[in-house]
């Protein structure tokens, strides 16, 4: 954040903003802002919808600048499973083509759970951890 100046990008400039909007929102209980804060919902829901098109944009731009011919391929197989044929297309047309259709080229690696309400498996406690160690090394011990 430091880095950044006037002088900056716009690019940069909407990918910090886009970064803290994120940080912001998801620390924020989802029944607090529906039930005390009902405009500030709004503003952001709008303010992840920007985020996503700006993610979107900056990973179209480096799949443009920097995709390889693999990504290419993978983009016009997308397109065709998709029922676009992409023989008729250039490199670019490709890629901004199956961007909007929701092709990655660099996928999220976060698994869906975490984005989910399920949240993935419950956290141990610390008796838990304290007990399996125990266990473990009971067991190391023969």
């Amino acid at each position: 954040m430091e880095s950044l100046t006037p002088e900056s990008t716009w690019k940069e400039l909407c990918i910090a903003i886009s970064k803290r909007l994120m940080t912001v929102s998801h620390a924020l209980p989802k029944e607090l802002i529906k039930q005390d804060l009902p405009d500030l919902e709004e503003y952001i829901n709008e303010g992840i919808t920007l985020t996503t098109h700006v993610w979107t944009k900056s990973d179209l731009d480096l799949v443009l600048n920097e995709g390889s011919r693999d990504q290419e391929d993978e983009a016009a197989d997308y397109l065709d499973e998709h029922g676009i044929n992409p023989t008729d297309l250039d490199r670019n047309q490709v890629f901004k083509k199956a961007t909007e259709l929701g092709w990655e080229a660099y996928p999220d690696p976060t698994p869906q759970y975490l984005y989910d309400e399920t949240g993935g498996e419950p956290p141990l406690s610390a008796d838990e951890r304290t007990a399996i160690s125990r266990e473990e090394k009971m067991y190391a011990k023969g």
